[in-house]
């Protein structure tokens, strides 16, 4: 990716969670990988290789397209992730599967990549910086992947963008170099999503008031 700062590595990552706690849905967030801590000295690249390294990988969350209602509801209102409801659906041909992401009749990005040969298993941590109620906001993912690949090989994937949707025109812009720096395949994985880091008065006061609810809700039905 580039830009005013200079270059930086850009995530496209496809989720389908077929068994979680408000149901199944399909997510692909778009994301641009942080140096961490931020005072470390830093070079195009350094970033991404050091978060594998430490499997520990920290990003600014600048798209998360979703599904369902209730998830983007819950990721906007308790982390204020940029979720919006869009098309992300999975196919598969031959030994690729892909991932196509549009709005309406709008196609904005198709990830495609192999189905690649998934045999290490570990653990990984994902911590999402967002800006919530005039401060920082963060959240971790933890996932437990049970079957992964790795990849650098060239032609492993690909990304397709659309012509005409504001997402894809501003990647395109941004975007220097398509080639992947490195592909992730997890044919399966189990993910736990943390509470915010942040508990700001506006937060904490909408947390109370739903919790309220709750009672009320049940005796009604």
């Amino acid at each position: 990716m580039s830009g005013v700062l200079g270059l930086g590595a850009v995530a496209v990552t496809c989720f389908e969670y077929r068994d979680t706690d408000i149901g199944p849905y399909n997510e692909l967030a778009i994301s641009v990988i942080l140096n961490e801590p931020w005072f470390l000295p830093n070079l195009p690249g350094l970033a991404l290789v050091s978060g594998l390294h430490r499997r520990q990988l920290h990003a600014w969350v600048h798209h998360l397209p979703v599904t369902t209602e209730i998830a983007r509801a819950g990721g906007v209102d308790f982390y204020n992730y940029p979720k919006f409801i869009a098309g992300i659906d999975f196919q598969e041909s031959g030994q690729r599967r892909a991932c196509r992401l549009s709005d309406g009749a709008e196609h904005i990005l198709t990830l495609s990549g192999e189905r690649i040969a998934t045999p290490r298993s570990e653990q990984l941590q994902l911590f999402s910086h967002l800006w919530m109620d005039r401060q920082p906001q963060g959240s971790e993912f933890k996932i437990n992947a049970v079957e992964m690949g790795v990849s650098v090989r060239p032609g492993v994937a690909s990304l397709a963008l659309g012509e005409r949707h504001p997402i894809a025109r501003e990647l395109a812009e941004v975007i220097a170099w398509s080639r992947p720096i490195q592909y992730q395949y997890m044919a399966r994985f189990e993910g736990i999503l943390y509470g915010p880091e942040h508990l700001s008065l506006a937060l904490l006061a909408q947390a109370t008031a739903g919790a309220a609810a709750q009672p009320a809700q049940a005796a009604g039905r």
